[in-house]
């Protein structure tokens, strides 16, 4: 695992003004309280996200954590990479072999094509266009959208469209259909409506409002079918490709149970609880997974501090 480096000063300030460097750290530091003889009482506090990668039915799982801290962290369909941020906007591509990361580019990933060959990224801050980078030999292709501000997307399983959440220049939230070869987007379902998941045979998807009501909406046009069963607690890990079947999970938990829900019937069947045994300093989870469920992805935050009582300080 690597750790980003900083240094951390801490200064002290005399009644005249003049400063000095009491201390020098390649960590983050905080100053709790000094002491009348000139003992200092620091804290440390540092974020961890540990992520692991598996197959349904192994017990074995991978450690593929690269960084200190990444976000982002998708698996590919069949399941032989994951993709990940990490600092200043890098891209990276681990296989779940546990060979080493590997740079891929730049921007927010959104995700391997349905084949593996792109990864989808929307460029910061200049997010009037989308980025297709090849996981392996092969050129950057960039698409602009004019006049949209691309937040996030979703790939179709043809692999040659996409569903774009945007905002256009009014700030109006919409889901766009659009072409990795380029040309113009087009509105698909009602304004402020954000695509979350993706049908397996891609003519449909499943929208969520602003306040999180839940329907599915055609690619097409055409009437939309709620589903009054799905809250604003749900997040929708993924469409499963039987067609009826989403896997759903808590927004925010520190143990996740992912539960199968009939799109057709409403019910709920849970899949598999995902619980860290070590639960030291667990802050939440992220969890993804395959179309197929074969394959999946889990990501646990952590966050622990140290007190120290430092002495000797001039």
């Amino acid at each position: 695992m690597l750790q980003s480096l900083v240094e951390v000063l801490i200064h002290a300030q005399c009644l005249t003004g003049h400063q000095r460097v009491l201390l020098r750290a390649p960590l983050n530091l905080f100053l709790q309280d000094v002491s009348r003889d000139g003992r200092v009482l620091l804290t440390t506090d540092e974020r961890r996200l540990d992520v692991f990668a598996g197959t349904t039915g192994n017990k074995q799982e991978k450690d593929l954590t690269w960084f200190a801290e990444s976000w982002l962290q998708h698996i590919s369909d069949d399941g032989k990479f994951i993709v990940f941020d990490a600092d200043d906007y890098k891209i990276y591509m681990r296989n779940t072999d546990g060979s080493p990361a590997v740079l891929l580019g730049r921007g927010q990933n959104w995700g391997p094509s349905p084949d593996g060959k792109w990864v989808l990224a929307i460029p910061a801050p200049d997010n009037e266009k989308f980025l297709l980078i090849p996981t392996g030999a092969g050129e950057t292709r960039t698409v602009t959208t004019p006049k949209l501000h691309n937040v996030n997307g979703l790939w179709l399983p043809d692999g040659q469209h996409l569903l774009m959440v945007a905002l256009d220049d009014s700030g109006q939230l919409g889901t766009y259909l659009q072409s990795i070869a380029g040309g113009d987007p087009r509105l698909v379902g009602p304004a402020s409506v954000a695509a979350v998941a993706v049908a397996p045979d891609g003519r449909s998807f499943l929208g969520a409002t602003p306040d999180r009501k839940y329907a599915i909406y055609s690619v097409d046009g055409g009437a939309a079918r709620e589903i009054p069963d799905l809250t604003a607690g749900d997040r929708i890990i993924q469409w499963l490709s039987d067609k009826r079947t989403l896997l759903v999970g808590p927004r925010l938990a520190r143990s996740v149970p992912v539960h199968e829900f009939d799109l057709v019937t409403g019910r709920r069947k849970l899949w598999r609880q995902f619980d860290p045994a070590d639960k030291v300093g667990l802050t939440g989870m992220y969890v993804g997974v395959s179309p197929d469920r074969n394959h999946y992805i889990y990501a646990a935050g952590r966050n622990f501090s140290a007190l120290y009582v430092v002495d000797g300080l001039k």
